[in-house]
């Protein structure tokens, strides 16, 4: 019974924490329903990507497989009075075209190449999930991104610089 109450107790608690820390981020910052819809032309497609905030810093937020544009929602808010907040749907996924071809990493990177390309970006911080599509912009652009990953799997932080032409 005490076991019981113990696991009711927490779980009440982790209710209250997490309804009180999503108040305080919508509060603060921009809202992710606020965030503006583009369309970057790519060969015969089209990626959609988010934009949101200000500032001369440019972050570049990529989803993993399966997800889309909104799995970054709560970093909205987070960064938006402080940075440029571009949210990408890659291809096949969320509001992007879901053309049938091969979905390699390399596709992914040129697509994320595509909307630096249609916002004029040629400096940008990258924040990554999962397949981490933001470390093939080398290869896809030899000289115009240096990558860092600070460790661990599923997590990449690239630091590009994505020509513009």
């Amino acid at each position: 019974m005490k076991v019981i109450r113990h696991l009711l107790i927490s779980a009440a608690l982790l209710i209250l924490v997490g309804c009180a820390g999503s108040e305080t981020i919508s509060r603060h910052g921009e809202s992710f329903s606020a965030a503006k819809s583009h369309f970057a032309p790519f060969g015969t497609n089209k990626v959609h990507y988010l934009t949101a905030g200000q500032g001369r810093t440019v972050m570049v937020f990529v989803h993993g497989w399966s997800c889309n544009a909104s799995f970054w929602r709560e970093q909205v808010p987070a960064f938006a009075e402080k940075a440029r907040i571009i949210l990408i749907d890659l291809p096949g996924h969320g509001q992007s075209d879901k053309p049938h071809t091969n979905y390699t990493m390399d596709f992914f990177a040129s697509s994320v190449l595509a909307v630096l390309r249609r916002e004029h970006i040629r400096k940008a911080i990258f924040i990554g999930h999962s397949m981490g599509v933001s470390s093939r912009l080398p290869r896809s652009r030899p000289g115009a991104a240096e990558c860092r990953r600070p460790g661990g799997r599923g997590r990449l932080l690239a630091h590009a610089r994505a020509a513009s032409g």
